[in-house]
């Protein structure tokens, strides 16, 4: 094991520059899926959501999917940019609930 001396200041500039390239690095970073999710209980697992609230938003046509007899595919991206759209139409709504 190899000992590297580092004065403070450098230490700092090195943490400071880590952290901005972090954080300047996940704003504009989009999430990467790569393999699909297979059936429902694991995409619910996935989104943090019930079963059949997942149930629901599938066959509502709100989530898209791939179906092959009884597997049901989900491409994560697709799924999460589904639900970014839903949620907007969703919020949407409710403003205008409020303002008539």
């Amino acid at each position: 094991m190899e000992l590297i001396l580092i004065s403070e200041e450098r230490l700092r500039e090195i943490i400071q520059e880590t952290v901005s390239g972090a954080i300047s690095g996940k704003a504009n970073t989009p999430i990467e899926y790569s393999t699909p999710i297979r059936g429902i209980r694991n995409l619910a697992k996935h989104l943090n959501l019930g079963v059949s609230k997942v149930q629901r938003l599938k066959n509502d046509g709100v989530i898209p999917y791939f179906q092959d007899d009884r597997t049901v595919l989900f491409d994560p991206k697709a799924v999460h940019e589904a639900l970014r759209v839903y949620n907007s139409r969703r919020q949407e709504k409710a403003l205008w609930k409020r303002v008539v």
